[in-house]
Order: structure tokens, then C-alpha cells, then sequence
């Protein structure tokens, strides 16, 4: 009998929680519906207004947009420096890559020792100065980047 005492209140307290949520869901739709009312015409014709307003800026630019149309329809993509397709220096889409299993590391090009930038931290003997950071000692962990 206790377990259904136990089951009975659970399902309570759940259909008490969900009708708390709806109750603060259209609390608050209202609370902001009055917030921002001020901003919305009162007729509706926000929409309508922001629309002409894009069109009237589309077509009184430097180049208007029905003419912009033609010259990309005319031009073969290749001629057109502004989309024209180069490789993506941004390495943020491989970020999540590494953590990968089967992920293997691409080669760096590293400068010569001739060309390194020396840090004013690290010796010449090749020892990390005391107190710099273990990233710029050169026996930091492979693929820890400094």
C-alpha cells in the first residue's frame, strides 16, 4: 500500500509541475506581449514595412539588385573573384576532429632553427628558464600546442 501512496503522490507532483509550467508559460507570453507592445504598430503592418524598406535598399545600392542578378547570371562562376572557390585557412572545423579516434595529426610546417623566434625564457642550452611555462620548454608533450 505504501508503494501506492508513493506512486500516487509522484504522478501528482508531476501533473502540479506541468501545469506550473504552462501557467508561467502564458504568465510570461503576456508579461512580454505588454513589455514590447510599443514597439508593434498597432495595425500590423510591421512586416510589411520592414519588407519595403529592404527592397527600396536593394534596389539603391552602388549596384542595384536586379542588375547585380543579370551580371552573375552572365558570368561564368570562375570569373567572379568574390565567390570564387579557395581553401579554408580557418581551423576551427577540425577542432572537434582531434578528439577522434582515429585522427592523425596533419604535418606543421615549422620553421628552420635559423628562422625560430627565441623566447627572452629560453636558454640556448636548450633548459626553460625559472619560471616560464612548461609550454614553451621543448619537452612539452606532443600536441600541446603553446
Amino acid at each position: 500500500m505504501n508503494a501506492r501512496r508513493r506512486g500516487l503522490a509522484v504522478g501528482g507532483w508531476a501533473v502540479l509541475t506541468i501545469l506550473a509550467l504552462f501557467a508561467f508559460q502564458e504568465w510570461h507570453r503576456h508579461w512580454v506581449a505588454l513589455k514590447y507592445a510599443h514597439l508593434v504598430p498597432p495595425d500590423g503592418t510591421l512586416v510589411q514595412t520592414t519588407l519595403e524598406a529592404q527592397r527600396a535598399a536593394l534596389s539603391s545600392g552602388a549596384l542595384p539588385i536586379d542588375r547585380a542578378i543579370e551580371r552573375v547570371a552572365r558570368t561564368d562562376r570562375m570569373q567572379l573573384r568574390a565567390i570564387l572557390p579557395v581553401p579554408s585557412t580557418d581551423p576551427a572545423p577540425a577542432a572537434g576532429w582531434r578528439h577522434h579516434p582515429l585522427y592523425v595529426e596533419p604535418p606543421r610546417d615549422t620553421p628552420s632553427e635559423a628562422q625560430a623566434p627565441t623566447t627572452p625564457t629560453q636558454q640556448t642550452d636548450g633548459a626553460t628558464a625559472p619560471g616560464a611555462s612548461a609550454a614553451l620548454s621543448p619537452q612539452a608533450p606532443a600536441g600541446v600546442t603553446p
